[in-house]
């Protein structure tokens, strides 16, 4: 941007150092030239004008499209982002429910054991106390 720039502005003083030769040649021109300078600078007014508004139509046009651009990904990130995010706390509900349900389990599979030990005390208890009564009434 900065050497283009320089390049419009280098034109700029080259068209002003021009129309300041002109102007100084004027001085010394008759009526009839001075009118056909004239007729040529509103020719090249009017085509200059064209071209700026040309170039100011393209880069308003290239201005929204940019903008349509830059706001449609912003939308689309936007909207990628909340995904993510639903995403992502649709995975940790899942993965909290998967570790209640292997503490269940776990839990479940421990009482088991619990239960098959009381029942191994429990036979045996039972034997105890068959001998015991059995002890008992032999006296």
């Amino acid at each position: 941007m900065a050497q283009k720039l320089s390049v419009l502005l280098a034109q700029l003083s080259e068209k002003a150092k021009h129309l300041e030769d002109i102007f100084a040649q004027a001085k010394t021109e008759t009526q009839g030239k001075i009118q056909n300078w004239e007729e040529n600078a509103k020719q090249k007014a009017a085509k200059n004008k064209a071209a700026f508004d040309a170039k100011k139509e393209t880069l308003e046009d290239e201005l929204k499209s940019n903008w349509e651009t830059v706001k449609s990904n912003f939308d689309n990130g936007i909207l990628k982002v909340k995904e993510d995010f639903r995403q992502a706390r649709h995975n940790i509900k899942a993965a909290t429910a998967e570790t209640k349900a292997e503490w269940a389990e776990d839990d479940a599979e421990m009482s088991v054991y619990f239960a098959m030990d009381a029942i191994s005390d429990a036979d045996q208890a039972i034997i105890d106390a068959i001998k015991a009564r059995q002890n008992a009434d032999s006296y």
